[in-house]
């Protein structure tokens, strides 16, 4: 099982896709038969934004 982490903590909301071939510059442009094979994964986010965090 692969499960993907992207920890993001930077002051801007997450702008970029949230699918591989969303991330990928020039993904539209590629043939039909490359776009299949990136998996797909679903990306879930949640946010820590406002919780103390323990020094």
């Amino acid at each position: 099982m692969i499960i993907p982490l992207v920890v993001y903590h930077g002051k801007d909301r997450w702008k970029i896709g949230t699918t591989l071939g969303e991330m990928i510059t020039g993904y539209e442009d590629l043939p039909e038969a490359i776009k299949n094979l990136p998996p797909t994964m679903n990306t879930y986010f949640m946010t820590f934004r406002g919780i103390q965090m323990m020094r």
